[in-house]
């Protein structure tokens, strides 16, 4: 478990309705390239911000949660300066690492969840003219199945096509067509 580190400033909500209210968050780092923020807004409980740094002196800020300026911590919405370093720490390793390109960060997140056997909240699926030209991209809250294709050339192959929760490929320049829940 990471190390929870300490600020006087920010610990406790007493602390914190000593601050000034201002736009800019009060920032604490946490981890290498990762900072938790306060804003103090002028009336009501003040926010918890994560910046992460990605490179060239920018950094991407995330919500956090509300602090618990006015009410307890619940651990979901309302967050004690320990609560909202924990979210901090999770919300960042959801993120992909600087310098990973985009498509095999998700490559290696699918395979560690293949891996986990964790079943996925969704299926996204593709539609193919026959063609071989992407029609669209959707999401199935079911997983989809492959089956076989309807004869050539008849109403329900042409109707079928366009079919919201099946997908059609091209096979390779056969002519032919053929469903398939992953392609």
């Amino acid at each position: 478990m990471a190390r929870i580190i300490r600020d006087a400033a920010l610990e406790t909500r007493t602390a914190r309705a000593r601050l000034e209210p201002s736009g800019q968050p009060y920032y604490r780092a946490i981890e290498h390239g990762l900072h938790l923020g306060y804003r103090k807004p002028l009336m009501g409980a003040g926010k918890w911000l994560a910046r992460h740094y990605v490179g060239n002196g920018r950094y991407r800020l995330h919500k956090v949660g509300v602090a618990d300026d006015r009410s307890d911590a619940d651990g979901r919405m309302i967050l004690s300066f320990r609560q909202a370093q924990v979210a901090a720490r999770k919300l960042l390793q959801g993120i992909a690492p600087a310098g990973v390109p985009l498509n095999q960060y998700v490559a290696g997140k699918a395979l560690d969840f293949l891996a986990r056997d964790v079943e996925p909240a969704c299926y996204l699926y593709r539609h193919y003219h026959p063609s071989g030209d992407l029609l669209y991209v959707g999401v199935s809250l079911k997983p989809l199945h492959r089956q076989d294709p309807p004869p050539q050339g008849s109403r329900m192959a042409q109707h079928d096509q366009l079919h919201p929760d099946r997908t059609i490929r091209d096979t390779g320049g056969s002519g032919r067509s053929r469903r398939g829940g992953d392609s």
